[in-house]
């Protein structure tokens, strides 16, 4: 350290293992799990209503297709998003258990080679 004239701090050097101590004593407090929820938590409280907040206006123009008809006209979609929520999954009516919501079952993902099961 840089030497001040009455100060109360001493040069001192910190080694590899002086590191190695505050490191631990780190994850000893939390875990990488921690740190993960910790982060998922905050992006669903605060980034997610931010991210929409950014992008509240979605403007889609629809051009005309050819009819031949003389009263084609180009269509204008306004969407404005607002608050969001997040929600737990739906329950069965029959069973009165919710079921896991994958992806492949709710049609996001499907594969070329393989048809979709239903």
């Amino acid at each position: 350290m840089a030497d001040y004239e009455g100060s109360l701090y001493e040069d001192t050097s910190l080694t590899q293992e002086d590191f190695w101590v505050v490191i631990s004593s780190f994850f000893s407090e939390k875990t990488l799990v921690s740190q993960q929820i910790a982060s998922f938590n905050e992006f669903v409280t605060n980034t997610m209503q931010e991210l929409v907040d950014e992008n509240a206006t979605l403007i889609l123009d629809q051009n005309p297709q050819y009819t031949g008809k003389d009263s084609e006209e180009t269509k204008r979609y306004k969407i404005k998003f607002g608050q969001i929520y997040l929600s737990r999954r739906p329950r069965s009516r029959r069973t009165g258990l919710s079921r896991p919501c994958s992806p492949t079952r709710l049609g996001c993902a499907t594969s070329p080679t393989r048809p979709r099961s239903r």
